[in-house]
């Protein structure tokens, strides 16, 4: 677990590492795990946020963690 001065805390939990490859062109991410089918998301930056949006319209956001 990390924690902030700024009170903000991680806590990581391990699940499944994937390899595989991975290309961003004009808004959208591809992913593509070895032996699986790729996976595209759109894609876009706010502020310390990663927002990802899959292909029926899902948000996932993702934010930048610094200690």
């Amino acid at each position: 677990m990390r924690y902030s001065r700024a009170g903000v805390v991680q806590l990581s939990v391990p699940f499944q590492t994937l390899t595989g490859t991975y290309r961003t062109t004009q808004g959208t991410l591809t992913i593509t795990p070895n032996d699986q089918k790729p996976v595209s998301y759109k894609f876009k930056r706010e502020k310390d946020s990663l927002v990802l949006t899959d292909g029926e319209g899902k948000e996932s956001k993702f934010l930048r963690f610094e200690y």
